[in-house]
């Protein structure tokens, strides 16, 4: 009977952990959102929201000690399951969110520049990290909506160019922080 209960739990945690893993998608340069990635079944979700599609990207930190000093792993996850569409041939809607998903993707390289800062500059309290990453995440949450105001959800299709080059320039400027180089 034990070895029964410890077979299930041992097949819950593999199967959870695994549709967990099915459920993001890390940034990287070679990653591109596909219609695919969306959730079908959660589609009343965005309708309800007033949105043909809807992207949940975030930044996940996780801190640690590294030779005396705190360090962070600083990943950009997209989660399918809560993300959804309602539109699955518009090229241009796509567009918009894989945006999103680089935005995100651009203040996490601001956030990891910032810890290498306070690093050189032998900061040993988490709060003042705590403090830096709260004031990115703020600036991101104004730039994704002057992103989505400024283009009309992606619908303007010269000011959609222009902020997909403005954002490939800024993630250029900090590419020595990029999601590629930590994943290697």
């Amino acid at each position: 009977m034990r070895y029964i209960l410890i077979f299930f739990l041992l097949f819950y945690v593999l199967t959870s952990s695994s549709s967990q893993e099915n459920d993001t998608i890390f940034w990287t340069s070679q990653v591109r959102l596909k219609w695919n990635d969306f959730n079908f079944n959660i589609a009343d979700t965005c309708y309800k929201q007033g949105a043909e599609v809807m992207t949940h990207s975030s930044i996940d930190t996780k801190g640690f000690w590294d030779k005396g000093l705190p360090n962070y792993q600083i990943t950009v996850c997209f989660l399918r399951s809560l993300s959804c569409t309602i539109d699955t041939l518009s090229q241009f809607a796509l567009e918009h969110e894989q945006l999103h998903f680089d935005i995100a993707e651009l203040y996490a390289r601001k956030m990891r520049q910032t810890v290498k800062s306070l690093r050189f500059k032998h900061e040993k309290n988490f709060n003042v990290y705590s403090s830096s990453f709260k004031n990115i995440d703020a600036e991101q949450e104004q730039y994704q909506d002057r992103y989505d105001l400024e283009t009309h959800h992606g619908n303007m299709v010269i000011k959609q160019k222009e902020w997909i080059k403005k954002v490939k320039g800024e993630m250029d400027k900090l590419k020595l922080y990029s999601s590629d180089n930590i994943l290697k």
